[in-house]
């Protein structure tokens, strides 16, 4: 084939160019190679002139006369092999991933296709790690997922199991209370203690049971006018007279799952009220919206809470005090975060020892639609 007379700085263009250029003619065979197709496939000059193209691509001639038959049939131009499906083999054996462009060129009367490619096997090794990563990821969600759910069925079985002989250890108690007859001090304190523990431990399990139930709560979408809701929870719960809850501003009232969010709100303000450090304490409740979420916000003029503690309070089991001074579980906040997380929402505290704290969750404005996470 000769390419004219300005052969030498047309092959000089062509030997720079980053991709590897070959034409082949309509029986297959290859009638030009640039340096770049040397290079990378590792020939020598002359060694390709005349074979068959199979040789950088090997596809199994009956297939490739095909492509060879239908391509000239409606020559255009077009790629091959974006998707790391076309290998090329080097002299060595070695295969390269590449990717080709096709375009047909009419020279003399005769039909040519000049093939552009270009190694992409980096870009594949990539998208395979990628892949692997991917898959991983997947993998460890999967796992994350059964894991979750067996925890919440262990949770459910064990809190709901062991109340049976909570209940049994409570009577027994009663019966030798009634049963003795003067029970000196040591004993009167011993048995005041067991009573307590045992109210402790059920309790426990009452809080238990309802963090295995968050991901299994009732979330029918109806009209929650949170001023009411709170306000009902306010009402509800504990607390000395002198104890102040205010609202700050209006709380808004949309269609929402109102069980999750009266959970929420309920642990949140009780948490306050129990751990408060005095009883003329106060606490507000606020609610702004920003987006497409309302951000609740309980706060309290309480001991607040040292930052090393911000995370740790969010986790099962975890108090801060002992359990002989302030009657809690340790499974409230958690409770919190695992309500809110499940419908997209994050919990932030901001608090410092002595000052106070201020818990925040952010909760949608509608949730119709939105994928829960399980667990």
């Amino acid at each position: 084939m000769n390419i004219g007379k300005d052969q030498n700085l047309v092959k000089t263009i062509v030997d720079a160019m980053p991709a590897a250029i070959i034409i082949v003619d309509s029986s297959g065979s290859i009638r030009f190679v640039n340096d770049t197709t040397l290079n990378l496939f590792g020939y020598q000059e002359g060694e390709l002139d005349g074979r068959k193209v199979e040789i950088l691509v090997p596809i199994a001639p009956r297939k490739h006369q095909q492509y060879v038959k239908n391509y000239l049939a409606a020559p255009r131009k077009r790629r091959m092999g974006g998707n790391r499906d076309l290998v090329g083999k080097t002299k060595e054996g070695q295969d390269i991933a590449i990717e080709v462009g096709l375009t047909p060129l009419e020279y003399e009367n005769e039909l040519y296709v000049i093939a552009c490619a270009v190694d992409i096997s980096e870009r594949v090794a990539q998208m395979n790690l990628k892949e692997k990563y991917l898959q991983s990821i997947e993998e460890m969600n999967v796992e994350l997922h059964r894991s979750n759910q067996d925890l919440s069925e262990f949770a459910y079985i064990a809190s709901h199991d062991l109340q049976s002989p909570l209940r049994s250890i409570e009577h027994l108690v009663t019966w030798i209370k009634e049963d003795l007859e003067n029970p000196n001090e040591d004993v009167q304190k011993n048995l005041a203690t067991l009573e307590s523990r045992v109210q402790r431990m059920k309790a426990l399990l009452s809080d238990l049971l309802q963090y295995s139930r968050v991901s299994r709560m009732d979330d029918s979408i109806v009209e929650v006018p949170c001023q009411s809701l709170v306000e009902e929870i306010i009402e509800s719960l504990d607390k000395p007279s002198e104890y102040k809850i205010k609202i700050d501003g209006s709380l808004p009232s949309f269609q929402t799952a109102r069980a999750p969010l009266d959970l929420v709100l309920r642990n949140l303000i009780g948490n306050a009220i129990r751990h408060r450090d005095k009883d003329d304490g106060q606490l507000c409740v606020s609610c702004r919206k920003e987006g497409s979420f309302y951000y609740f916000t309980v706060s309290d003029n309480g001991k607040g809470i040292a930052s090393q503690f911000h995370e740790k309070v969010f986790q099962l089991f975890q108090t801060l005090q002992s359990r002989d001074e302030i009657e809690g579980t340790g499974i409230g906040l958690a409770i919190v975060q695992k309500a809110v997380n499940r419908f997209g929402g994050e919990v932030t505290l901001v608090s410092e020892e002595g000052k106070g704290a201020s818990f925040t969750f952010s909760w949608p404005t509608s949730i119709k639609g939105l994928k829960k996470e399980a667990g």
